[in-house]
């Protein structure tokens, strides 16, 4: 359409088909034109809602204005899974790369806000610019962190990093949280049911449709020492580089003195960085970290635990996390130590963690089998590295011994069976953060398993695992309805009252999946 000037002296050509458009004519001094194309979609050609297209206008000598424009579908962000109403999701990367829920820091997540937390870009024109309430498909979205606060009071990141996390970091520190919204059940759109694998936890318990991803910096548990005894801090942590996105050995950072300071609020650290265990009482310890990313990018990480000292002389057995498989005489003795006068009710005479004789552990971490219990470099019988979870060194506890310095072992028999070390006898590490047992002791993570054996797992109708019923392949979610024991191991009895294993190596808890592209950071 054209207007202005006189419309006799110009021409409409379309020499190259319908994408181009050529007129034709002269106009005179002063004189001008308006030239209007209207844009139609025919309902014919195929039309992309992830692509931009372009008008453009050409003299032949120069380009001139350029528009820019794509076509968007209107989504009800109502209705649109990702803004489902409720608690943000938080999840970390485990050692072996699977996604876990942060159960001790989930219940502090905020409440999704679509008015406070949200950022829009939905037609180019920049994030900030959220343009009313419609949210069109491909449109990308920002979740801010920096704006949110944690249920209970605290800005969102002071809360999680005073819990022992930290924002994710990819050449730059991610404080909040980028997503494409596709369109339902469109399949050139980006897939909007973006962390479909973790479905089950979204939207229970009043979890809404975002996930928060964040890096586990500091892991330390609460502790109980016994009255007098030497317990240091640095001993009881492990610290993982946050620019890694994994708690693996690889991430693992060496705990020192100069970049874990250790402090307690209402207890005495001793001049040689000890707990002053000489009064019973619960003691706060915090550990602090000074994450450094670039000169001027650092974030203060710290992880406050309990540590309890009971009124008597003696505790069953002493400190449950005493001994450390790195530390080679292993921290303070307990001369009441009798493992034929149990008195806790795993009936080993020990702490409630350590497995009973018979049971099967396993390393998650690299350890050594000793030849005595007082570990020395001279005493190494076989070196068993840090592998993935569905290879992990297996060993039967035989019995129990203490090093010179008190730190509990298990004695135990490798029942590796295709590996050249099957049959061998000697001594390692009790210490939870590197054995554990090989068989879940209880049923977690809302009673849902996730199948991780590369060939799958049998279904049975009992429980001694007779009578085979189906095969579940690797990573079918089961519903588990509760953990029963069979001798010394245990099973999952499921839902549908089948019998299924608790091993590890081939079940993990909760609902997990292998590393997979979750969102899309702009």
């Amino acid at each position: 359409m054209i207007t202005g000037g006189t419309l006799g002296q110009f021409t409409i050509t379309k020499p190259y088909g319908n994408s181009n458009i050529v007129i034709n004519g002269s106009l005179k001094p002063q004189q001008s034109i308006d030239v209007a194309v209207p844009l139609a979609y025919d309902g014919i050609g195929l039309v992309y809602t992830n692509a931009y297209y372009e008008v453009r206008e050409n003299n032949w000598e120069f380009d001139g204005t350029s528009l820019y424009f794509r076509v968007g579908l209107p989504i009800d962000v109502q209705t649109y899974p990702d803004f489902m109403k409720g608690q943000y999701l938080v999840t970390y990367k485990d050692q072996d790369g699977y996604y876990r829920q942060a159960t001790d820091v989930q219940p502090l997540m905020p409440q999704f806000n679509l008015e406070n937390d949200i950022e829009i870009d939905n037609v180019n024109k920049g994030l900030g610019t959220n343009d009313g309430t419609t949210l069109f498909s491909n449109a990308t979205y920002r979740v801010l962190g920096d704006q949110m606060s944690a249920n209970n009071g605290q800005p969102f990141w002071d809360m999680l990093q005073s819990r022992g996390y930290a924002p994710v970091w990819t050449n730059r520190l991610l404080t909040y949280e980028s997503f494409t919204a596709g369109y339902p059940g469109g399949s050139t759109p980006t897939d909007p049911d973006y962390f479909k694998y973790m479905r089950d936890i979204l939207n229970h318990n009043g979890i809404g449709g975002i996930n928060w991803q964040v890096v586990k910096v500091l892991v330390a548990d609460n502790a109980t020492v016994t009255r007098n005894t030497k317990w240091n801090p640095l001993d009881h942590v492990t610290l993982y580089d946050p620019k890694q996105q994994n708690n693996s050995t690889a991430a693992e950072i060496p705990v020192t003195k100069d970049n874990v300071k250790v402090t307690s609020n209402n207890g005495h650290i001793n001049s040689d960085g000890t707990l002053d265990t000489s009064t019973p009482g619960v003691y706060n310890v915090t550990y602090t970290y000074e994450a450094v990313y670039s000169d001027s990018v650092k974030r203060t990480i710290s992880k406050t635990i309990q540590v309890t000292v009971p009124g008597g002389s003696h505790n069953n057995g002493g400190s449950s996390t005493n001994s450390n498989a790195g530390n080679e005489n292993g921290g303070s003795g307990n001369s009441s130590w009798n493992p034929t006068t149990p008195s806790n009710p795993n009936g080993t005479g020990l702490p409630n963690y350590a497995a009973v004789k018979g049971a099967a552990v396993y390393a998650t971490k690299t350890i050594y089998l000793y030849k005595d219990a007082t570990f020395r470099k001279t005493q190494r019988i076989v070196k068993y590295p840090k592998v993935k979870r569905t290879d992990r060194p297996m060993f039967v506890v035989t019995g129990y011994s203490r090093s010179n310095g008190g730190a509990l072992r298990y004695k135990v028999r490798d029942v590796n069976h295709k590996s050249k070390t099957a049959g061998k006898v000697g001594y390692i590490t009790a210490n939870r953060n590197y054995v554990e047992n090989v068989y879940y002791q209880s049923a977690r993570w809302n009673k849902k398993i996730t199948v991780i054996a590369k060939n799958g797992i049998h279904a049975y109708k009992n429980k001694n695992l007779t009578g085979r019923t189906k095969t579940y392949k690797k990573w079918t979610i089961l519903n588990v309805k509760r953990l029963v024991k069979h001798n010394l191991t245990t099973r999952y009895q499921l839902k549908n009252g089948d019998y299924v294993t608790a091993n590890k190596k081939l079940v993990i808890e909760g609902e997990s999946h292998r590393i997979v592209v979750m969102s899309y950071k702009k």
